[in-house]
């Protein structure tokens, strides 16, 4: 797993299609590993016994500007 983005703040879609601002952990070819603020601290740490969560890398999206709408349509997908 590649951690070179860890800490970068994006956004994903759920398996439920949702939006959600998240905090990368790290990497690999085919998912990014996301947590939340919470969490992630924790993970630095070495305090949480939850890991971070894999996701496709076609449900993470840049953070937007406008971070108050979270608008599909506006998003780009996130390429590392």
């Amino acid at each position: 797993m590649v951690s070179h983005n860890r800490g970068k703040r994006l956004i994903r879609r759920d398996f439920a299609g949702q939006f959600k601002e998240v905090v990368v952990w790290g990497n690999d070819d085919h998912a990014v590993y996301v947590t939340t603020d919470e969490i992630f601290a924790k993970l630095l740490r070495n305090e949480s016994d939850v890991p971070a969560i894999g996701f496709p890398l076609e449900d993470i999206f840049e953070m937007p500007d406008d971070t108050e709408s979270l608008d599909p349509s506006c998003l780009r997908p996130w390429r590392p």
